[in-house]
């Protein structure tokens, strides 16, 4: 089974990434589950409590961060992306980091398909670290 977190901030551009992550999933036969939660930066944590209680293959974080005018994008993309790295390397699972940063919002929009992929490399992972 493959878990599917997607941050609800932005939710214009996420749920448009898990619907397209759902689709290969769905295609492929693979099971998932789905937990929403507020923003990206809840993501590493989420995903992190749900492998205590559960056994994932895979797991593919969503979510979407647009530069604004403040540091606070450069602060939750860090967060964000060293919270998943950790969480992959100490779980030893294949986390997926399907956090897009852009620029802005018609960059992040074109951009919305990309969960196809995401859940295509979750695929490929799982295969490529089969015990």
């Amino acid at each position: 089974m493959i878990l599917i977190v997607t941050a609800q901030f932005n939710a214009k551009i996420t749920q448009p990434l898990e619907k397209s992550a759902i689709e290969v999933l769905e295609k492929a036969k693979i099971p998932f589950q789905i937990i929403k939660v507020p923003g990206a930066v809840e993501l590493p944590i989420t995903i992190q409590n749900s492998l205590l209680t559960n056994k994932f293959k895979a797991v593919i974080a969503l979510g979407c961060v647009i530069k604004g005018g403040t540091d606070h994008y450069e602060i939750v993309l860090k967060s964000c992306t060293e919270g998943l790295s950790r969480v992959a390397l100490d779980e030893k699972i294949p986390v997926i980091h399907g956090v897009l940063a852009c620029s802005d919002f018609e960059s992040a929009w074109e951009r919305r398909e990309l969960g196809k992929s995401y859940a295509q490399t979750a695929i490929e992972m799982i295969h490529i670290l089969k015990k």
